[in-house]
C-alpha cells in the first residue's frame, strides 16, 4: 500500500484543479473503473502546475484489497504510460485521489 500512499499528498493539490503554473507543461491524466461485472468506464483531465510535476514523479502498481470479490471492478489512474490499479477500497488516498479526479471530469477548461 506505501506505493499509493504519494498519492493521497497529491488528491489533496486537486481541489485547486493543479494550481499555478510555473512553467510546468499541462498533464493528462486517464481514470476509469474496468473489469469486475459492470461496463468499463474511461474519463481523461488535464491538470496544470505543480500538481501535473508532483505527477509525473509517481511510479505505478497494482493493489487488490484483501477479501475483495471479483466480481468487484478495479479503479485505475494512468499517467505518462504508468498505471495505478486499486480493487477494493483498502487505500484511501487513492480512493480520495480518484473521486476528486471524478470531480473533476466535467470541470471547464
Amino acid at each position: 500500500m506505501r506505493r499509493f500512499g504519494a498519492l493521497a499528498v497529491l488528491a489533496l493539490a486537486l481541489a485547486a484543479c493543479g494550481g499555478s503554473s510555473h512553467g510546468f507543461k499541462p498533464l493528462r491524466v486517464e481514470f476509469g473503473t474496468s473489469g469486475g461485472n459492470i461496463l468499463p468506464q474511461k474519463f481523461v483531465v488535464t491538470v496544470n502546475g505543480d500538481l501535473a510535476n508532483r505527477l509525473r514523479h509517481q511510479s505505478g502498481g497494482v493493489l487488490t484489497c484483501k477479501g475483495t470479490l471479483p466480481d468487484v471492478a478495479a479503479a485505475y489512474v494512468r499517467i505518462e504510460g504508468r498505471t495505478f490499479t486499486v480493487r477494493g477500497s483498502c487505500d484511501p488516498g487513492f480512493t480520495h485521489l480518484w473521486r476528486r479526479l471524478y470531480a473533476l471530469r466535467g470541470a471547464p477548461g
